[in-house]
Formats: C-alpha cells, sequence, structure tokens
C-alpha cells in the first residue's frame, strides 16, 4: 500500500492570526456594501420624492388649464381650424399657463384623440395622440399621469387632466408636459455610483486575493522556518539516538556470532533470527535518520535516458519486465539533484511493484514538461486506496504493511520539499494508484 510523508501545510489551513484578517477583511467589504447600499436606496428616494413634487406640479397646472378653458369654445373648433375666435381664445390661454408654470408643452385633445390646441403652436399641426390606457382614463374623467420618459437626451413627465362641460362630462382632455430635469442629475448620478460600486468590488476582489495569497505565503514562510527547525532538533536527536541504539546492535550482533560458533548447531534458525531483526532495526534507524536530516542539493544536469537506465540496473529481473517508460525521449536533459530524485523514484518504484503480487501487475512511468517544471508520474494496476487510508497514508509511521515503517513516502515527500517540487498521489479503490512527482528546474549555486 502507498504511503506518503506528513502534509505539514495543509491547503485552506486557517490560523487564528488568519481567522482575525479574514474577519476584519470581510468587516470592512460589509462596511462598503452597506455604504453602496444606501446610496442606492437615497437616490431612489430622491427621485421618488422629485417625482411626487413635479406631479403635485403638474396636477396644479393641469386644473389651472381646466378652470381657463372654455367648453364653448371647445365645441367650437375643430381640428386644423386655427383661424376662429375660439382657437385664438384657447391658444392664449395655454400659452399664459405655459408660460407661466415653465411647462414645455401644453395640448388640448378631443376625445377622439385628435390635437385641437398646442402650445406651442407648431406642434398641434397633424398630431393625433396614441389611443393608450391613460388616455382612456383620462377621457373617462381621471386625471393620470405618464411614467417619466427620455427624449434626445432629456427626461420629461406628462399628465393628462379631463376638461368637463357645465354639466361634468369630458369633452377634451387636456396634456401638459413638463422637463425632469432633475432624472438627468440622477442618472448621472446612479451611472456614477454604479461605476464606484463597481470599482469598488474589483478593488476589493484584487485586494482579497492579493491580501490572503500573502497571508497564505507568510503562514507558509513561517510553518516551514518552525519545521526546518524542528527538523534540526529532530536530526540532532535522531543522530545521538542512532549512535546509542547502534552500538548495543553491534555488540548484540557480535555477541551471537561468538554464541552461534561456541554453541550453535549448522543451520539453527535461532541463530539467524537475531541478525535478521538487527538489520531490519538498522533499516529503521537509517531511514529515520534519511527523514530528520536536510540534504545539500548538487544540481547539474542529468542526463534522463542514462540516470534511468542506472536506476533500473537495480531493479530485480522480474519487475524490471513490468515496467514501461514513456515520453522520455522528448526530454533529454534536465537541471536537478540526481541523486536525491533517483532515491525518491526508487522508493516510489518499489512501493508500486508492491502493491501486486501476481505477474500481471504493470508499471507505467511517464516523463512530461509544463510550465517549466519536469512531472514524472508512476501508474500502477494494483488495489488502490480508500478515501480514509488516503487520508492517513499523509502521517509518517503510518503503513498497512507487517514490516513496513511508514517512512518510505514521508522520506520522499520531504526530499521533494528540499527540490521545492511536490509529490501528489491519486488513488481509488480497485483502479490502481498514480503517484506524480513534480520536480522544478532548479539552478546550480556555483
Amino acid at each position: 500500500m502507498w504511503r506518503t510523508g506528513n502534509n505539514y501545510l495543509k491547503k485552506g489551513m486557517m490560523t487564528p492570526r488568519k481567522r482575525a484578517y479574514t474577519f476584519w477583511f470581510w468587516a470592512g467589504v460589509g462596511v462598503i456594501l452597506a455604504l453602496n447600499v444606501t446610496l442606492w436606496l437615497f437616490v431612489n428616494q430622491v427621485e421618488k420624492r422629485f417625482s411626487q413634487e413635479l406631479k403635485a406640479r403638474l396636477a396644479v397646472s393641469s386644473h389651472a388649464v381646466v378652470r381657463l378653458l372654455d367648453s364653448d369654445d371647445i365645441r367650437l373648433i375643430t381640428p386644423g381650424d386655427t383661424g376662429t375666435t375660439a382657437y385664438l381664445s384657447l391658444l392664449l390661454h395655454l400659452q399664459s399657463v405655459r408660460a407661466q408654470d415653465s411647462l414645455q408643452t401644453v395640448i388640448l385633445y378631443g376625445l377622439d384623440g385628435a390635437a385641437l390646441v398646442s402650445a406651442p403652436e407648431a406642434l398641434g399641426r397633424d398630431y393625433r395622440i396614441v389611443a393608450d390606457s391613460l388616455f382612456n382614463k383620462a377621457r373617462q374623467g381621471a386625471f393620470v399621469v405618464e411614467e417619466p420618459r427620455r427624449f434626445s437626451g432629456m427626461w420629461f413627465m406628462a399628465a393628462l387632466a379631463p376638461v368637463p362641460d357645465e354639466d361634468g362630462f369630458p369633452i377634451a382632455v387636456v396634456r401638459i408636459e413638463a422637463r425632469a430635469r432633475f432624472f438627468k442629475t440622477l442618472e448621472t448620478l446612479r451611472n456614477r455610483l454604479f461605476w464606484f460600486s463597481l470599482i469598488n468590488f474589483v478593488v476589493i476582489g484584487v485586494i482579497a486575493f492579493f491580501l490572503f495569497r500573502m497571508i497564505d505565503r507568510a503562514i507558509h514562510y513561517q510553518l516551514a522556518l518552525n519545521n526546518a527547525a524542528h527538523l534540526a532538533e529532530l536530526g540532532t536527536m535522531a543522530a545521538t539516538v542512532a549512535h546509542e541504539l547502534r552500538n548495543p546492535l553491534g555488540i548484540i550482533s557480535g555477541t551471537n556470532d561468538l554464541i552461534r560458533k561456541k554453541y550453535g548447531k549448522e543451520n539453527d534458525p535461532l541463530f539467524t533470527f537475531i541478525p535478521d531483526e538487527i538489520r531490519r532495526l538498522n533499516a529503521l534507524i537509517t531511514n529515520f535518520l534519511q527523514f530528520a536530516r536536510t540534504p545539500d542539493l548538487q544540481v547539474a544536469e542529468c542526463d534522463l535516458k542514462t540516470w534511468l537506465d542506472r536506476l533500473k540496473v537495480g531493479l530485480p529481473d522480474e519487475r524490471r519486465a513490468l515496467l514501461t517508460v514513456q515520453g522520455l525521449e522528448n526530454i533529454p536533459t534536465w537541471p536537478c539533484d540526481a541523486r536525491i530524485l533517483e532515491q525518491v523514484l526508487l522508493n516510489i518504484l518499489n512501493n508500486a511493484f508492491e502493491a501486486f503480487e501476481d505477474e500481471t501487475g504493470r508499471v507505467d512511468v511517464r516523463f512530461r514538461v509544463r510550465r517549466n517544471r519536469l512531472y514524472i508520474e508512476v501508474c500502477d494496476n494494483g488495489p488502490g486506496m480508500d478515501e480514509t487510508t488516503r487520508e492517513k497514508v499523509l502521517q509518517p509511521f503510518f503503513t498497512t504493511k507487517e514490516t513496513g515503517t511508514g517512512l518510505g513516502l514521508a522520506i520522499s515527500h520531504h526530499l521533494m520539499r528540499v527540490m521545492n517540487g511536490a509529490i501528489h498521489i491519486n488513488s481509488n479503490p480497485g483502479k490502481g494508484t498514480c503517484v506524480t512527482l513534480e520536480v522544478p528546474r532548479l539552478k546550480s549555486k556555483e
């Protein structure tokens, strides 16, 4: 079963400092968001207030026009008739109200929608209102106000009022229109507010990206420093422990040889058990030392084909027969520490071969370069791992083997970190395991 090293820096981990930064950042975002919402609500309230005032102004002007118009004069005129006394009288009243209330237009319509009199006068020629629902309401005796509309970059608001006769029945409809200058100002303000809000959120997004990236890097560097100090202390302790353990192991091994020569019988399994256990303990001590120490990098251009051929020489013949290599012909050399990379890849290959026990297994090794990084992918068709096991294999000394130490890929992970690289593992039950080594292009210290 596959093993990896400890994942010292888990992606997305939250430290108290990061949580504090996150809290204050989102608090600031909340304040800015509340400010933008408040400004939008204020603009809407101002627009509503100005609309109400303009509607009231149009209502006053409409009532003034209605009071001035004579129903008898209205009955005497027809569309296009501009020379009668009745027409001139009505035109004078409309022009008077238009000038007094600073209106844009004042038009008197018949109930059929045809324009009878207009101020300014040229507007009413061949002009007929569209018989919409508002005009129909006004024709039935209701005072209505149209929604603000934009024309040639300017805003207008109009009202329709019925003109009753002596008995109170509508005989005409007057339409007055006024400039809504404040809508232009509000439109400009709303556009600027939109861009202000958009720029705010873009700036917040950019700040959030770089802020959390800097926080993650700071946390990463801090944990890396702590980890380096921890490994340095662990290396010192490991060297001391190894020295103290290997001395007694050497004495035990020598004593076992003397006892075997003096009292042992030929092919006695008792005297082979002790050397086997000594070798196992020495291997465990060696692995522990490798995990605790940080080797010095020796970067040089590595001929990958020659390097891999030398690595395969150390494999048994039956394992070499199950190994296939792809993509190496496209990558002749790569700057790296060949010794460390060989140790890591050899450990991964051994784990891959141990994942299956019969001759039907295979191990594929693929080389590729992407974004100035070398990727070495090792895939087997073994039993794979479930999610629970994948989470636990990130811990040192975790193993599913009876004779395993649980330090194999922990050492490999540590060595890849020394080369500023990484190990990626993808595995599913029954589908095998793929381990990818990510090797950056290292620079020599010379």
